[in-house]
C-alpha cells in the first residue's frame, strides 16, 4: 500500500504517509482500506506528509473522488467541523494537487492547510505558531 498511517497518540493527531507512485486507484482504494480497517479514528487531526510521493499519474477525477469519498465517510461518522488536516508537499506539483483537493473537499469538516515545510505543518496541527 501506498499509503500508511501512524497514531501519534501523544501529540494528538495521526500521520499519513504516501510514498511512491500513487494512481487514483491506489489514492481511493487505500484509504477504504484504511476507514474499514479501524485504524483511522473520527475526529483525530491529520499531518499528510507527501513528500515521498509522486503524484504525476493522478488525475482531476482521482482527487474529486477522494475529496467526495472523505466528505461522504465525515458525514458517515459524524466527524466534527474542527478537525484539522495539514498537508506537507514540499515539491511544485503535489503542493499544487494537494491546493486542488482542498477547493473539492470545500464544505466538508475538515479545515485545510497546506505547508511547505513539515514543521510548520506540525506546529498548525498543535497550535504553536
Amino acid at each position: 500500500m501506498p499509503i500508511t498511517i501512524v497514531m501519534n497518540h501523544e501529540a494528538g493527531y495521526f500521520v499519513s504517509y504516501y510514498k511512491g507512485t500513487i494512481t487514483d486507484a491506489d489514492l481511493l482504494n487505500d484509504w477504504k482500506i484504511i476507514m474499514d480497517s479501524g485504524a483511522w479514528i473520527p475526529d483525530t487531526n491529520e499531518l499528510a506528509d507527501l513528500s515521498e510521493a509522486d503524484f504525476s499519474r493522478l488525475t482531476t477525477d482521482g482527487i474529486q473522488a477522494l475529496a467526495d469519498y472523505f466528505i461522504s465517510m465525515s458525514v458517515e461518522n459524524n466527524v466534527a467541523p474542527m478537525k484539522k488536516t495539514a498537508i506537507y508537499a514540499p515539491n511544485e506539483l503535489n503542493f499544487g494537487l494537494a491546493r486542488m483537493y482542498g477547493v473539492f473537499a470545500f464544505g466538508s469538516p475538515q479545515i485545510i492547510e497546506f505547508f511547505s515545510e513539515r514543521e510548520k505543518a506540525i506546529q498548525w496541527l498543535r497550535n504553536d505558531k
